[in-house]
């Protein structure tokens, strides 16, 4: 389950949602049903939820292509070609030590992304994953690979105070 399939169930009864598509004699019906049912562990339905904006598919979107990811001084940007008919994107970072992909940017909708939580001195890998209007996840992407190899801090912002602990400057 997850990445846009779930399993809808009541907490208090334990019955879930199933939709039908066929009568008690199992001939197709164009009428589709929704019944309550009480689910067992070898026999559930996953529903997809699609956003309020979006329409239904059945076309699996394409990857992104040409990602890269360009190392700054403590963060790295990764950025994609645009796929016709993307509704958003998810990033996803490899996690070496689960050795998992772990999304680090969800429902993106820009075709750049920088990863602010990055430490000098460490490979990170990347890939994109294109969602068309009913969440369908297309394949990763090709890799993009950075390291963030400065350990000088920069300067962010400075904000002048007063000459004395009475501070009265105005904070954001």
């Amino acid at each position: 389950m997850g990445e846009g399939c779930y399993l809808l169930t009541n907490h208090l009864t334990g019955m879930s949602l199933q939709g039908n598509s066929k009568n008690r004699e199992g001939d197709d019906i164009n009428l589709n049903t929704v019944n309550l049912w009480e689910r067992t562990e070898s026999d559930h339905q996953l529903w997809r939820l699609i956003p309020s904006d979006g329409t239904y598919t059945t076309t699996q979107p394409t990857a992104p292509t040409t990602v890269t990811a360009t190392p700054q001084s403590h963060s790295i940007r990764i950025e994609w070609n645009a796929v016709d008919a993307a509704y958003s994107y998810n990033i996803y970072r490899y996690n070496a030590i689960a050795d998992i992909w772990e999304v680090i940017g969800r429902n993106v909708k820009d075709t750049a992304f920088i990863d602010n939580f990055t430490v000098p001195g460490t490979i990170y890998r990347y890939r994109i994953h294109t969602l068309n209007s009913a969440w369908m996840k297309s394949l990763p992407s090709d890799e993009a690979t950075a390291s963030v190899s400065s350990e000088e801090q920069d300067l962010v912002g400075y904000w002048p105070l007063t000459t004395d602990l009475a501070d009265t400057t105005v904070n954001f």
